[in-house]
């Protein structure tokens, strides 16, 4: 899409962005008339709904799983929503508590979205569930359970378990994943951690967080609980450890591996759409995490110096479907990387499971078109 422009100035990338963030600024005090006043083009964004699933589906190569995630009709957390509403229907009792109206209850899918993203993203179940159960008009009711009381969260989490347990093979996959990542962290180095090569530049990338535990300084008559780097023995004396990675199970390199991997991959695919749109030539572009924002249209030459504008959304699009063959070609050294942490593990043929199928893939062409909303 584009049409002829007698005359215009392409406004600096600065003026552009403060502008967008006056607009942002004021549409949170409610001043929306006002900002869009202040806008010298309408912004377009594009966000890739359910990057996480996306994302993970292809690497591990689920085709059923990005079937579902990728479907521009359907969000994946809506169709997880129905899943779980079928089972709250299915189960004596209700593994939900009273309160939703159907699968489609807005709450409901926030719900379930939350509990899948945090869940795939290291979180703690227990966490995950009372930090829900604090804001129940985002969220609901929850489930069948106080997870306040004693018992609640094991009972909640029986219920979570119960919905994985309904979900197709990838659900199994998808767990699978999770425990290699947790392997990866508790058998990491205790000194150096987790490194590998970044797919994008080649820069060495290392996951190395200090294990560290409390220790008790004394200030006055009081303490101050300070976070040390060591140990605790027998859960009461601090022994001072400098600089060790914090291999335990569930420790912080652990819970990280998963949501590290998934944030690398992420994070290679929107360089490659930044780099796309800048080697076209456009320059006002804000990137967050798998989202973009750009004008409605952007000014450019013709052959003849004269002005055009193009619609940003045509060319983001673009961009999002051009950048999957890169992509996908370009992520073979982190299958790499990904077996050989697995090497010898009871999940190595999760990984090399995955290479093979990313390398009959890249072999047949099939690139991932990864959707956005």
């Amino acid at each position: 899409m584009q049409r002829n422009i007698a005359s215009g100035r392409r406004p600096k990338f600065r003026d552009w962005v403060s502008q967008l963030l006056w607009g942002v600024y004021a549409n949170t005090r409610g001043d929306v008339t006002e900002a869009s006043g202040e806008l010298e083009n309408a912004i377009v964004t594009r966000d890739i709904s359910s990057s996480q699933t996306q994302i993970l589906a292809v690497f591990l190569g689920l085709p059923a799983l990005e079937t579902l995630a990728t479907d521009p009709h359907k969000k994946f957390k809506v169709w997880l929503a129905e899943q779980l509403w079928t089972l709250h229907k299915d189960t004596r009792g209700g593994v939900l508590a009273e309160g939703y109206t159907n699968a489609t209850d807005e709450r409901l899918i926030a719900f379930v979205k939350e509990l899948w993203m945090r869940r795939n993203y290291g979180g703690k179940f227990g966490q995950t569930v009372r930090s829900l159960a604090r804001d129940p008009v985002t969220f609901g009711p929850g489930w069948n359970s106080d997870v306040f009381a004693t018992g609640g969260v094991r009972r909640a989490e029986a219920y979570w378990t119960q919905f994985l347990g309904t979900l197709p093979p990838w659900g199994t996959e998808v767990t699978r994943f999770l425990d290699a990542c947790q392997y990866i962290g508790t058998s990491a180095d205790p000194h150096h951690g987790v490194s590998f090569t970044d797919p994008l530049d080649g820069a060495e990338i290392q996951w190395n967080p200090v294990r560290r535990a409390t220790k008790k300084l004394p200030a006055g008559e009081h303490y101050i609980d300070a976070r040390l780097p060591g140990v605790l023995w027998k859960r009461r004396r601090f022994i001072p450890r400098p600089w060790r990675v914090d291999t335990r199970a569930n420790g912080d390199l652990a819970t990280r591996i998963a949501p590290c991997v998934i944030h690398t991959l992420d994070a290679y695919f929107n360089a490659l759409v930044l780099a796309y749109l800048s080697e076209a030539g456009i320059e006002q572009v804000v990137a967050i995490h798998d989202s973009w924002l750009l004008p409605d249209f952007i000014e450019a030459y013709g052959s003849k110096s004269e002005f055009f504008e193009i619609s940003g959304e045509d060319f983001l699009e673009q961009a999002i479907q051009y950048v999957g063959q890169e992509w996908l070609s370009g992520i073979g050294g982190f299958y790499d990387w990904f077996l050989s942490a697995l090497t010898g593990s009871p999940n190595e043929n999760l990984a090399s499971g995955a290479r093979d199928r990313w390398r009959r893939r890249v072999a047949e062409q099939r690139w991932p078109r990864f959707t956005a909303s």
